[in-house]
């Protein structure tokens, strides 16, 4: 697993000693900023499910502004942790959070917060049904800003959530879809932006 562009290219970072821990593949991921790839600068950014911090650390090599890191899993937060290091990266200097909690407390506590992102990324446990219920909290709690978007990944086996994905849930708009093997990426925008 590397960063693929920006400033930290070509840097390894640490993979998962879990199955628990599924990364997104360098293909996927490729795709995935290829499309954001005008959207990226000076972005804040949130990782939700980060698993190993590979997206919002791809985020931050490109020129996001800030990336919030989201995951339950203490693994996980120790795992992006030492990859923020190897890419010499401090969460107290540079502009960057760690959450360790539910994606759905997380949610729910930035919003309360008053925080906005131009640009989120969830990737939940495929077989998780989690999908549709952090969206409308995403939705609710204004997480996301009025000309941003979402990218959400999931698997195609799981076609109940492909066809919930595929309407949009709140105000929150599909606009695009990608398809990589067992892999999709669905890309959504605020209703009002269309």
């Amino acid at each position: 697993m590397r960063i693929i562009a920006g400033k930290f290219k070509g840097r390894r970072l640490k993979t998962p000693k879990t199955s628990a821990i599924r990364p997104t593949i360098d293909r996927v991921k490729e795709s995935v900023f290829s499309i954001l790839k005008n959207e990226i600068a000076n972005a804040r950014f949130l990782d939700l499910c980060a698993g190993s911090g590979s997206i919002g650390l791809e985020a931050m090599s490109r020129g996001a502004a800030s990336v919030t890191f989201v995951d339950r899993d203490p693994d996980s937060i120790q795992l992006i942790r030492s990859n923020l290091h190897l890419c010499g990266l401090d969460s107290k200097v540079h502009k960057i959070q760690l959450r360790k909690s539910s994606v759905q407390k997380a949610i729910r506590a930035l919003g309360k917060k008053l925080e906005s992102y131009d640009l989120i990324y969830f990737d939940p446990p495929y077989g998780s049904n989690i999908y549709e219920g952090c969206l409308r909290l995403i939705s609710e709690n204004q997480l996301l800003n009025r000309s941003g978007l979402i990218c959400v990944e999931c698997s195609q086996i799981n076609g109940r959530m492909v066809e919930i994905l595929q309407l949009g849930v709140g105000n929150l708009r599909p606009y695009n879809k990608k398809c990589y093997g067992d892999t999709m990426l669905f890309f959504y925008k605020l209703e009002s932006e269309f």
